[in-house]
């Protein structure tokens, strides 16, 4: 301690010195101090001892009173402070009150309070936190822990002085160096009393503060370390969901780093915080689970029912805006003018009704983890090809995070549900230079056993890797950082209840080798994978045992005595499968879809598309009632799966839309696949999309493909053809052809001065069925319990 002040305030028998110091955080709102107040102790023994500088009372209008047979004792690491309100007095037998430091306890934990807003909730000292709402807190770590992990970086990335963020493990100081976010070297354990006396477990993680430098649209995110809680790093976030009065400490070790003294970082221990948890806000309804009276919708946590009105919004999309706005490599990088459209999109969804959206953790966007296995922070996108091809950039999966947590703070301001797909980049019979070439499991786990000969290798291990007798490792091998990975989203994201359901990978039949696939120059994969890769019967067994054992890593019963290797006890998620062919009568269906039968999966999302190429499927309006019910058979594959009528999992149809084959003209045709967006009247179809999926029995709807179209995202529709096709001369339009919004098309179909087609948003068609189903008297019907 710097300073010692006595404060002795009301009136006070037997208790000795008490020092204060108030606790400083720069701009920030330290955690208050241990409150106790609003008692009358007669008998009886009350002691207290924690970290935290205890307050009795914080208000005088809620005295502490103290007298007859009771023993109390108030001991605190650092301060106590007995206020206006305090008397201890008239004590007989062995009554007294004891007040002391004990420095002993260790010192108060620097710990500031982030959400929710302190100017609001804190009263009287106390942290008030409504239920299901996010309680943040942000914390320095002690100089020696500091030290560690910055030299964990300084040797990680040699070369960051070039930007190049090329990994160098091997020059690691494994004695000395703390990587963050290894859950298992830097074990951040917060443990709650809830108001019942129930404990759990919550961890903390490692996080940097990001901001856009510029307000243009190709501003990319970069760090900023001169925000206040940059200096935060730590962070632990809960969502309480029983009312009254919490109890919580924190724990802090690194058991396997030692500081230049050589001595192991010493372990951290902070008692004595309590926060109190109000009624719930009207807007919130608690997580989403399923209907166990239909098991075909989702409801909340109070009773309230849900259908899920929205669409994806699953990557960026300005391939056509990269040469109007001079976006280098646009076609991938995530610029804030993807960030502007995101927020304005989830606004404009909200303004009409709409509740749900389907995102991804791309690796260009704001996926957690690329390039670098269990490191969360810089890398460098290597090509991913011997040839050289693919793509050659640097980021910061931080920066990403970052951004990605006020998406989710919007999705709260907007009532939006969001499907979060975690793997969108796993390998498949396509997207290898641009995408999966460099997902950190493909280069430490697979790439390392190519065969020389026919550059394959064995997709089973992208999940578990085994060991020398070939049974899959669950501690060690690819799988360990799997559950690291899940801790980390969890532990940084898994307080929202606005995280409707979690998708692990994004159509699991499209994995490399679940089917036989030829993979050609026109597939985006390197050379050396080219040729044909056979079907691996035994893949689908492998994913179906991985999400078993990740969602019982999820779900599963915290261990306190072992923390760093607890199950999370989490079960505030749905999980998700998807699937690319959605066709019962796909002849390995009961291979492709035994996912259906697993226990641990809540629901089932089948993409449905047509195509008028007939090679793939029946084209005519008869062909998309054909698909529509592939997908409702999907959801009754009792047979096939073996699972009881009773316990069939919900179903949507999370993607869908039409193309149309239309070429103007020979060579790259930009234009095709692209005409429904502007010429076919998609707003009478998505119309119907809505409707039907509605009262199909879906648990969502509208989930096109074509966000873009039904939002009119800036720079994301394609330019129409020219006036005159090189090919046959035709002339398409009679002015030239606009993809601004606004703007009116005049088709030259034969109508005298042409026929106009406004380019508009669509997505006021949600409108009236929100209206509908989110009508007072439907929603306290039984409406929503019954089959569909």
């Amino acid at each position: 301690m710097q300073q010692s002040t006595i404060l002795l305030l009301g009136q006070v028998l037997g208790c000795q010195l008490m020092c204060f110091i108030p606790l400083k955080a720069g701009a920030q709102v330290p955690w208050p101090p241990l409150c106790i107040q609003d008692v009358d102790w007669t008998a009886g023994t009350h002691h207290t001892a924690v970290t935290q500088p205890i307050e009795a009372p914080c208000s005088p209008s809620a005295p502490v009173e103290i007298s007859g047979t009771a023993d109390a004792e108030f001991v605190s690491g650092t301060v106590v402070h007995l206020a206006d309100g305090f008397h201890a007095g008239d004590f007989s037998g062995d009554g007294r009150f004891h007040a002391h430091i004990d420095e002993a306890l260790g010192a108060a934990a620097d710990l500031v309070l982030v959400a929710p807003d302190p100017t609001t909730h804190i009263v009287d000292n106390l942290v008030h936190v409504e239920k299901w709402e996010k309680l943040e807190m942000g914390m320095r770590l002690p100089q020696e822990y500091l030290h560690a992990i910055n030299t964990f970086f300084a040797n990680y990335y040699p070369s960051s002085a070039q930007n190049d963020y090329t990994a160098d493990p091997g020059n690691l100081d494994r004695a000395h160096d703390l990587n963050p976010y290894a859950d298992d070297s830097l074990q951040l354990v917060m443990t709650l009393t809830s108001p019942s006396g129930d404990q759990r477990m919550k961890w903390g993680f490692y996080m940097r503060e990001a901001w856009w430098p510029s307000n243009t649209d190709a501003a990319r995110l970069d760090a900023n370390t001169d925000n206040p809680l940059d200096a935060y790093r730590i962070r632990f976030r809960f969502a309480p969901d029983v009312e009254g009065t919490w109890q919580f400490t924190l724990a802090v070790k690194a058991p396997h780093t030692q500081d230049t003294a050589d001595v192991t970082l010493p372990a951290l221990q902070y008692s004595g915080y309590t926060f109190v948890c109000d009624a719930p806000v009207a807007d919130n309804h608690g997580f989403l689970h399923v209907n166990t009276e239909n098991r075909r919708l989702l409801q909340f946590d109070d009773g309230t029912s849900f259908l899920g009105l929205g669409t994806n919004m699953a990557d960026i999309r300005h391939r056509w805006a990269s040469n109007i706005l001079s976006l280098p490599n646009g076609w991938f990088r995530y610029y804030l003018r993807d960030r502007k459209i995101m927020l304005k999109t989830m606004r404009q969804l909200h303004a009409v009704g709409g509740n749900y959206l389907r995102m991804a953790f791309r690796h260009d966007q704001f996926g957690p983890e690329w390039v670098n296995a269990g490191v969360y922070d810089s890398y460098y996108n290597v090509p991913a090809c011997s040839d050289g091809s693919g793509i050659r950039d640097t980021g910061n999966c931080q920066y990403n995070c970052w951004d990605f947590d006020r998406m989710l703070d919007s999705a709260r301001l907007n009532d939006v549900y969001l499907q979060l797909i975690i793997e969108a980049n796993a390998p498949g019979g396509g997207g290898e230079a641009l995408g999966w070439g460099n997902h950190p499991y493909v280069g430490n786990f697979l790439y390392p056993e190519r065969d020389p000969i026919t550059g394959q290798f064995d997709m089973k291990h992208f999940f578990f890797t085994p060991d020398q007798n070939g049974v899959p490792q669950y501690d060690a091998g690819v799988f360990y950082y799997w559950k690291r990975r899940y801790k980390y989203i969890l532990s940084r994201w898994g307080y929202s209840v606005n995280i409707a359901a979690i998708e692990p990978f994004s159509e699991v039949d499209l994995l490399l080798t679940n089917d036989a696939v030829t993979i050609g120059d026109s597939s985006d994969c390197c050379p050396e994978s080219f040729g044909t890769w056979p079907q691996d019967t035994a893949l689908t067994g492998t994913l179906d045992h991985w999400y078993t054992k990740l969602i019982e890593y999820v779900r599963g019963e915290q261990v306190p005595e072992n923390p760093a290797a607890s199950p999370l006890g989490d079960n505030t998620k749905l999980f998700l499968v998807s699937y690319a062919l959605s066709d019962p009568l796909h002849p390995h269906a009961d291979s492709i879809y035994r996912h259906f039968a697993n226990p641990d999966i809540d629901l089932i999302d089948a993409h449905m598309y047509l195509w008028q190429d007939t090679s793939l499927q029946d084209t005519s309006d008869w062909g998309m009632r054909l698909n529509f019910d592939k997908v409702q058979a999907l959801r009754d594959l009792v047979p096939l799966t073996g699972v009881p009528s009773d316990a069939r999992k919900p179903i949507t149809a999370g993607e869908m839309n039409y193309w149309t084959e239309m070429s103007f003209g020979g060579g790259p045709d930009p234009w095709k696949d692209q005409i429904e967006k502007i010429f076919h009247n998609y707003d009478v179809s998505f119309h119907n999309e809505l409707w039907a999926g509605a009262f199909s029995g879906k648990f969502a709807t509208g989930l096109t493909w074509w966000w873009e179209r039904v939002y009119w995202w800036d720079g994301s529709l394609v330019a129409p053809p020219p006036d005159d096709d090189p090919e046959t001369g035709n002339q398409w339009q009679l002015v030239p052809f606009s993809n601004e919004l606004g703007a009116t098309n005049l088709l030259d179909v034969g109508v005298p001065g042409g026929y106009p087609i406004a380019n508009k948003p669509i997505y006021h068609n949600f409108k009236p069925l929100a209206t509908m189903l989110n009508n007072p008297d439907l929603q306290a019907s039984e409406f929503f319990n019954w089959d569909f």
